[in-house]
């Protein structure tokens, strides 16, 4: 089926696809990692994801047995890069948790069992963290 457009940058297209359970917590800390800028109304009635940055945005409401209305708005593809996530997560054996490793340049990574789905961490400012001890000052008192 076509997407149907309604307003300039906006369409519609029925999917059968189903959008990320809410219990797919491994698979929403990926995105919240991988796909950057997105934000997900928890107050919507259905799914609705924004990309506040661009102005792009989701909406996943039913239309049927095993039919989705995906709706979709703006510059980005929001709906195609939480599907092709959703496949890389899968292929990763759908990981509910994800180790943390250090990397010999101090960065750190989030990485599932078997190593098919990673992702760096942002380095913090050391100045705006106040727990960060300096090592070569010791702590007195």
């Amino acid at each position: 089926m076509h997407p149907r457009r309604w307003h300039p940058g906006t369409w519609t297209q029925r999917s059968i696809l189903a959008p990320p359970a809410d219990t797919d917590h491994g698979l929403w800390l990926a995105a919240n990692h991988l796909l950057g800028g997105l934000v997900r109304d928890f107050a919507a009635d259905h799914l609705s994801i924004g990309a506040p940055a661009c102005g792009s945005w989701l909406r996943v409401e039913p239309a049927g047995r095993s039919r989705r209305n995906v709706t979709t708005h703006g510059p980005r593809d929001i709906w195609k890069e939480l599907q092709d996530l959703a496949v890389r997560w899968q292929a990763a054996g759908s990981p509910s948790r994800y180790r943390l490793l250090f990397e010999p340049d101090g960065g750190q990574r989030a990485v599932s069992a078997c190593g098919r789905l990673s992702w760096r961490l942002p380095h913090p400012p050391c100045a705006s963290n106040p727990y960060r001890r300096n090592l070569a000052r010791p702590w007195i008192g």
